[in-house]
């Protein structure tokens, strides 16, 4: 999945992993499997101020940045259908 957040982009996916770049030729790699627990994004949200990602296994996780993750309460099953507000 892929979503613009202020004057940046971030990409993720089946690695757990999303990469951040704000002239798409430099990635900077930031592991959200840490916080989430959880291999597979399936999708990205951004409100002006903060980065939402969700994924398998129900995990939602939160950023102000995109390299700084916050877990938070978790749905009871994966987020699939997760509405990418302000995403490309």
């Amino acid at each position: 999945d892929l979503c613009q957040f202020g004057t940046s982009i971030i990409v993720g996916g089946y690695s757990g992993a999303a990469a951040i770049s704000s002239d798409y030729d430099n990635w900077t790699v930031t592991p959200i499997y840490k916080v989430s627990g959880t291999n597979i994004i399936r999708a990205f949200a951004w409100n002006g101020t903060t980065l939402i990602a969700t994924g398998d296994s129900g995990f939602i996780t939160s950023s102000p940045n995109g390299l700084d993750w916050t877990s938070r309460t978790s749905l009871s099953s994966s987020a699939y259908g997760t509405t990418q507000t302000n995403c490309a």
